[in-house]
C-alpha cells in the first residue's frame, strides 16, 4: 500500500480542487486500506481545515467532525473496529453545520 498510498498523495495534492479548498473531509484508515495521515498532515500544513468520521454506537448515523491537527489523531480513543475516532459525547464542530 505504501507505493498506492503515495501515488495517490502526489495526486491529490497536485490537484487544482484540492489546492483552492479550504475544508477537506478525510477517513481514517486502517492497516489494510490507503494510508490517510499524510494527507491529513498536508491539510494542516497548508493550512486548511480537516474533518474526520465520527460514528454513532448503534446507528448508521455519521457525521464528519473537525480534526484539530495531525498530532491529534493518535489521542483519539479506538473503536471496536480498531478504527480512531472522536468520542461521541465530545462537542465537536460538524462539517454540515459549520459551512461549506
Amino acid at each position: 500500500f505504501l507505493l498506492t498510498t503515495s501515488v495517490i498523495l502526489f495526486q491529490l495534492i497536485a490537484h487544482p480542487k484540492y489546492q483552492n479548498c479550504q475544508r477537506i473531509a478525510v477517513f481514517l484508515s486502517m492497516s489494510d486500506e490507503i494510508q490517510t495521515e499524510d494527507i491529513i498532515k498536508d491539510v494542516f500544513q497548508c493550512g486548511k481545515e480537516c474533518f474526520i468520521p465520527r460514528y454513532k454506537s448503534g446507528s448508521n448515523h455519521m457525521d464528519m467532525v473537525k480534526l484539530g491537527s495531525a498530532e491529534e489523531i493518535h489521542r483519539l480513543p479506538l473503536t471496536s473496529w480498531s478504527i480512531r475516532q472522536p468520542a461521541e459525547d465530545g462537542s465537536l464542530e460538524e462539517a454540515l453545520t459549520s459551512g461549506w
